[in-house]
């Protein structure tokens, strides 16, 4: 592990989201979610530089898209959405997939392995976002 900073600082971030989700709860009505975004993206290596990549990093990354994907697939219920709403999301999703499968092949060079993973998370993981927003 070469920066064991970075887990512990996602630990601290993962406590300080609903912390700050509940203190601005009195004023506004801003989602965990959103909280988790930008302190991940604030952290990260792209703007602070607090964070960094290594192998339990990136497996615990591998791990919570997987869970992500999973959460928002099972929180769909599909005895209540029948009929003409479930073709209708049922076509949408397909066409989402179709469309994160083309930009997920432009962006890889045609590397169709690499393609279904990133067009299977470009489609499934906006769900899982959205989810706690719409709560």
């Amino acid at each position: 592990m070469e920066h064991p900073g970075t887990l512990v600082l996602i630990m601290a971030l993962a406590v300080l989201a609903p912390l700050l989700g509940y203190a601005t709860g009195r004023w506004l009505s801003v989602p965990v979610v959103i909280f988790e975004i930008v302190l991940g993206i604030l952290v990260g290596p792209d703007v602070l530089g607090w964070a960094h990549h290594d192998q339990v990093i990136d497996t615990l990354s591998d791990l919570g898209l997987s869970m992500l994907i999973f959460l928002a697939g099972y929180e769909i219920r599909f005895a209540e959405v029948r009929g003409s709403t479930l073709r209708r999301a049922g076509g949408a999703w397909i066409l989402s997939f179709a469309a994160g499968l083309g930009v997920a092949l432009l962006l890889s060079g045609a590397d169709v392995a690499k393609s279904l993973v990133i067009g299977t998370a470009l489609t499934s993981t906006a769900l899982g976002a959205v989810l706690p927003i719409l709560r």
